[in-house]
């Protein structure tokens, strides 16, 4: 078998094999489980996870970033988002999607709540703006499974489906 065929061209996941019966076999990461692979496949801690341990996320608006920390110890990690991860500006309220898993983020200075996806194999990826034109400083997912977001311009408090982040 030919297993340039099966070749998916995502990095760092491990060679794929063509296997006549069960076609293309993916491969396996070199990294283990609390890390992932970066676009030169090297091993690199994730990001959403601290030694197997829950994490803390905090946005760092002095440094328009996303810091992380071991929510037990309260070590600090490496940083989740970045100023050229998405643009972040101010960052400020961060939120985990009940819908998707989904890390949200208030940046005050681009004027949208951002939203970055965990891929398997890879860190994260920055998915886009999940609400644009709002000056969000907090966000929070009510029991209503609806994103609340406090304006900072306007001293009030928005509501959008948590789902799609269209106002209701």
């Amino acid at each position: 078998p030919d297993d340039s065929l099966c070749v998916n061209e995502t990095f760092c996941d491990g060679a794929e094999v063509c296997d006549p019966v069960q076609a293309c076999i993916t491969g396996t990461s070199p990294c283990g489980a609390d890390e992932c692979c970066s676009e030169e496949c090297e091993c690199l801690p994730n990001p959403w996870v601290a030694g197997g341990r829950p994490v803390l996320y905090v946005g760092a608006k002095d440094s328009n970033a996303v810091a992380l920390f071991d929510a037990i110890t309260g070590d600090e990690q490496s940083p989740f988002a970045t100023p050229d991860f998405g643009g972040l500006d101010y960052a400020n309220g961060v939120t985990v999607s009940p819908h998707t898993g989904n890390l949200l983020v208030a940046s005050v200075g681009t004027t949208s709540v951002k939203e970055y996806q965990r891929v398997p194999g890879n860190c994260t990826t920055y998915i886009g703006d999940f609400v644009q034109g709002i000056t969000a400083s907090g966000i929070a997912f009510g029991p209503d499974g609806d994103l609340y977001v406090t304006d900072w311009d306007d001293d009030g408090v928005l509501r959008y489906d948590g789902a799609t982040g269209t106002q209701d």
